[in-house]
């Protein structure tokens, strides 16, 4: 699958200028919170329709502004899974996943069992969504979406309502659509540790616009230097919360799952969440 954007659309004192391509994988849309990511991945799905523009998947013309064409959000083929979910509360988990198929352009019980164990919710399908954890319900929101025999995927923040054992419960089963399902995935964030771990391609948003795009490593690049640490280095990112911060030393404690860091100065308030990363790196035995 190609794909191309190019869109124009201002809401009030916004304005989004975006254009990117992608051609399979899962592309990232990468940017602080007011960017346009979610904006542009509505336009994509056909929630809004810009008032210029271009998006076309293969040879289909989804939207085009100068031809007056713009096809119902309903007719994209485009599953899209939201930030919470949205089970219907009314429906188990077998009729909210039933529910996608209705949207289907064929009906395939092996593949509706293929994404049922994909997803592991072969235990969960007499449940009802009030009985689910975080986790599960978004699994479920993934299974819908899969079912409805999507063309491309979209996924607006799916991990971002989480505590972080739901976020690592979670991203494997991402990992999986991406490499097993063949449906290539637009993928909304602004966390540097997603994108890194599940992105083939990063679209960087800012202030409405795509200003850069690439793979993670040409994003964001390793350190580079001469050290011999370089040789067998990674980066790894952490996710980590502002427990205090001690103004006669200077230093900010933080916290995260392996435990707990303090770093010299000031970094944010009491309760934030930040994102660090540091160079690991394995020496050779015959290497001081």
């Amino acid at each position: 699958m190609t794909m191309r954007v190019e869109v124009e659309h201002r809401l009030g004192t916004f304005k989004l200028a975006a254009m990117f391509e992608t051609s399979g994988g899962l592309t990232a849309l990468y940017g602080d919170s007011g960017s346009g990511k979610t904006t542009l991945v509505n336009t994509i799905a056909g929630l809004i329709a810009p008032q210029k523009g271009i998006i076309v998947i293969d040879d289909v013309v989804l939207f085009d502004s100068d031809k007056n064409i713009n096809i119902p959000s309903h007719k994209r083929r485009i599953g899209y899974v939201f930030q919470d979910a949205r089970l219907f509360p009314h429906f188990s988990v077998k009729q909210n996943l039933l529910y996608g198929k209705w949207f289907a352009a064929r009906s395939n019980k092996t593949e509706t069992e293929k994404i049922i164990d994909l997803l592991g919710l072969g235990k969960l399908l007499h449940r009802m969504p009030h009985n689910l954890s975080g986790g599960e319900r978004q699994r479920v929101g993934m299974g819908r979406a899969l079912l409805s025999s999507p063309r491309l995927l979209l996924m607006d923040e799916p991990l971002a309502s989480l505590d972080d054992a739901r976020k690592l419960e979670i991203m494997p089963y991402i990992e999986q659509l991406r490499d097993e399902m063949g449906i290539p995935i637009i993928y909304v964030s602004h966390s540097v540790s997603e994108v890194m771990a599940l992105a083939t391609k990063i679209v960087l948003m800012s202030h409405g616009k795509t200003t850069t795009s690439g793979t993670p490593s040409q994003i964001f690049p390793p350190p580079t230097g001469s050290s011999i640490f370089q040789r067998n280095a990674g980066r790894v990112l952490l996710e980590l919360k502002i427990e205090s911060f001690n103004r006669l030393t200077d230093t900010t404690l933080l916290s995260g799952p392996s435990g707990k860091l303090r770093i010299k100065g000031y970094i944010g308030k009491k309760g934030e969440t930040v994102e660090m990363s540091y160079l690991a790196a394995k020496l050779k035995d015959s290497e001081p």
